[in-house]
């Protein structure tokens, strides 16, 4: 299907208007963010999302995204 699926939509949104909390909302709170190749970069919850987005929002203030692809299973996108 060429459609977005909504989640993605909201999540492109809140990035491209910078809307940080709009974005969080985009993440579960039992988060888990898995760097497997930097362990040490690994967290769960929201609140390290909201620090990390806060983080790119001020030090790249011309940040877009696209979507370029995506999977849906189920529940999961």
């Amino acid at each position: 299907s060429t459609s977005t699926h909504p989640f993605l939509v909201r999540l492109q949104q809140a990035t491209d208007d910078h809307d940080l909390d709009a974005l969080v909302a985009c993440f579960a709170p039992g988060y888990r963010n898995e760097t497997p190749a930097h362990p040490g970069r690994s967290f769960g919850g929201t609140e390290q999302v909201r620090a990390n987005w806060q983080q790119i929002f001020a030090f790249v203030p011309d940040i877009t995204s696209r979507v370029t692809g995506h999977a849906v299973d189920g529940s999961e996108v």
